[in-house]
């Protein structure tokens, strides 16, 4: 027969080698029929930054470094591979777009704010909003460039955060402890004169950021939690129930 999977389901894996004993939960379905599931706990945790040059490389090499630390996770009876979560996880399995919901939407209701106020200057800002700089530091195109009188940078807007309203059972699997972990996904929040380079967290039932460099030359250092996502054979063989759990054979 058939068998259904729901997202949010639990499934019995073991990851090979590693020492996570945590539940894993039924992510979805890539674009080659995989299934995903994610660790429903923290596996580990990984500090960033510490120094502007090693935030710097941190922001600009983040999806390797999580998704380096995640691959272990990925040796296990039907697995394939493992990656980091990341934003567009979170995005897909909670309905979120910021093109139609804005930058800060803490309640998720999708007609209410739809920018972030910069107080400095007085102004709203939008996602995707464009700002030129002739000063500071700033990654673009995928280096980190100086800005000049001669040489100025523009920078668009991708930095937005969010709360979560969506149902007991993708909550309890997108954070059930409350345990703030990274996403292997950058993002930049702009304001007049300034520039802040985040790497994307889940934290509290919502996605935010964490900054790791601002353009003035300042850093940001945090130690925060690593979700590992395994992509399972489509052919894999699995006997129970989303009530009841589900067992790889």
């Amino acid at each position: 027969g058939t068998t259904t999977l729901h997202v949010g389901d639990t499934v019995n894996y073991t990851a090979t080698g590693t020492s996570y004993s945590g539940a894993w939960k039924v992510l979805g379905v890539d674009n080659s029929g995989h299934i995903l599931i994610m660790a429903a706990e923290n596996a580990e945790t990984k500090s960033l930054g510490g120094s502007l040059e090693q935030a710097k490389s941190d922001y600009a090499n983040i999806e390797s470094i999580l998704n380096g630390v995640c691959e272990k996770y990925g040796h296990g009876t039907g697995a394939i591979s493992a990656r980091s979560i990341k934003v567009e996880d979170i995005d897909r399995i909670t309905g979120y777009n910021p093109l139609n919901e804005g930058i800060y939407d803490s309640e998720k209701t999708g007609n209410g704010q739809k920018y972030s106020w910069d107080t400095l200057n007085d102004e709203p800002v939008y996602y995707g909003d464009t700002f030129e700089y002739t000063s500071g530091i700033f990654y673009k195109n995928g280096a980190w460039v100086t800005a000049t009188n001669e040489s100025p940078v523009t920078i668009n807007v991708t930095e937005y955060a969010y709360g979560f309203k969506v149902s007991n059972k993708i909550e309890n699997m997108i954070n059930p402890g409350h345990n703030t972990y990274w996403l292997a996904s950058r993002s930049v929040y702009c304001i007049s004169g300034y520039a802040y380079f985040y790497v994307r967290i889940e934290a509290y039932d919502g996605v935010d950021g964490e900054i790791l460099v601002y353009s003035n030359g300042g850093y940001y250092s945090d130690t925060y939690g690593v979700r590992p996502v395994v992509s399972l054979e489509s052919s894999v063989r699995l006997t129970g129930s989303s009530s009841t759990g589900w067992t790889i054979q």
